[in-house]
């Protein structure tokens, strides 16, 4: 059960593992086909030595760890987001101009944090590149800034997916 919990959330899918301890049972194919119905999961033997997890869903038919890593990624942005104003003299975060930029920069290192690199898969998309806006200070309005409330703080992103299955074609010849 826990073999995919201590990747980094998004940095996992749940198809292709081997579990410890775990049995396989035989399945028909309209047993797994009943089961992939209604969004389940199976371990099977892909060959005679190899067992793995299929198919990586939830019962909503999102994937795991897509779930996991936007719930994980939603989790981080508001400890971020706690921090930057706890790291505050007096915890005072300025409505300024510099107030809302350090405002986006944490929510940028928030989302760095689950983009994919060369060398580490994550949640995110690397290309193209997350993006984040943030209100210039003379958008707000006089209501807003008199309540303490920035709005229209966005970020934009895409998820990495995963490659679970393929189709590979070729032609031999003498």
């Amino acid at each position: 059960g826990g073999l995919l919990v201590p990747p980094a959330p998004g940095a996992a899918t749940w198809p292709w593992a081997t579990l410890a301890g775990v049995t396989v049972y035989a399945l028909t194919g309209p047993q797994r086909a009943a089961v992939r119905t209604k969004n389940g999961n199976y371990y099977v033997l892909v060959d005679a030595d190899n067992p793995i997890t299929w198919e990586g869903t939830m019962a909503s038919g999102q994937w795991i760890d897509e779930v996991r890593g936007i719930d994980a990624l939603t989790a981080r942005i508001r400890e971020d987001q706690l921090a930057l104003r706890l790291a505050q003299p007096n915890g005072k975060l300025p409505f300024t101009a510099n107030g809302i930029d350090l405002v986006g920069a944490a929510l940028k290192g928030s989302i760095k944090a689950f983009t994919t690199t060369p060398t580490t898969p994550r949640l995110l998309d690397s290309s193209p590149a997350p993006s984040i806006f943030t209100p210039a200070i003379e958008d707000v309005s006089a209501a807003d800034r008199a309540a303490r409330t920035l709005p229209g703080v966005t970020f934009s992103a895409k998820l990495s997916g995963a490659i679970n299955a393929g189709e590979v074609t070729g032609t031999v010849y003498a």
